[in-house]
């Protein structure tokens, strides 16, 4: 069997387990039962019988798949209102949040990653869910983990002839942007602290 081919079942069943999920209930007890189970099975038979294998892995990616549909629709269920719901109203918003990955500095500017927590609308506070990416000024920097202020406007990513950037930015579930926004620092260390020390070693690789 080509290598090609076991990557096409690993992808079909990884869109098996989205669409029975999307069909039926799905308990979190049964998708670990079916991905212990896939999981053993690929143990046990591991260089002995490699359809048996196979098979085990397709059942792992079927309950990666359901389990990814369970979580994107316990999002779209939740009372918290979405960040994108603010874009393009036009005014400054203020936008409490951590940066969850690492900056992307480039010559003139630098990006941050936020999941945003809180927002301050209209002179209420009110708790939000949902990724905006920042373009700022490069200095002062700012590092993964810190718990940032934002004070801007805030905007739906623009969709050129040639190309969406609404749409690429959505493969990684970021619906909002903002540019250029005021920047104060409210907290540091919100992060994980294994990424932490990862990042810091690579910063000093760099170095």
């Amino acid at each position: 069997m080509t290598k090609s081919k076991i990557f096409l079942y690993f992808c079909l069943s990884f869109i098996f387990g989205i669409g029975l999920a999307s069909f039926f209930t799905i308990s979190v007890q049964l998708m670990g039962i079916v991905l212990i189970l896939g999981i053993s099975l690929t143990i046990v038979w591991w260089r002995h019988q490699w359809e048996i294998v196979i098979f085990g892995f397709c059942l792992v990616f079927a309950a990666a798949g359901a389990y990814r549909y369970s979580l994107a629709s316990q999002n779209q269920d939740s009372e918290i209102k979405s960040l994108s719901y603010y874009n393009d109203f036009g005014e400054d918003i203020v936008i409490r949040g951590v940066i969850i990955g690492e900056p992307d500095a480039r010559a003139n500017n630098i990006k941050y990653e936020i999941e945003s927590g809180e927002i301050i609308f209209d002179e209420t506070i009110e708790e939000v869910g949902g990724k905006v990416l920042v373009t700022a000024n490069k200095y002062p920097q700012y590092n993964y983990g810190d718990l940032i202020e934002l004070t801007g406007k805030l905007k739906t990513p623009k969709e050129f002839m040639d190309f969406s950037y609404k749409d690429y930015l959505a493969r990684y579930d970021i619906y909002s942007v903002m540019y250029f926004p005021a920047v104060a620092l409210l907290e540091s260390n919100n992060g994980s602290f294994i990424y932490s020390k990862i990042l810091s070693a690579k910063n000093l690789f760099q170095e």
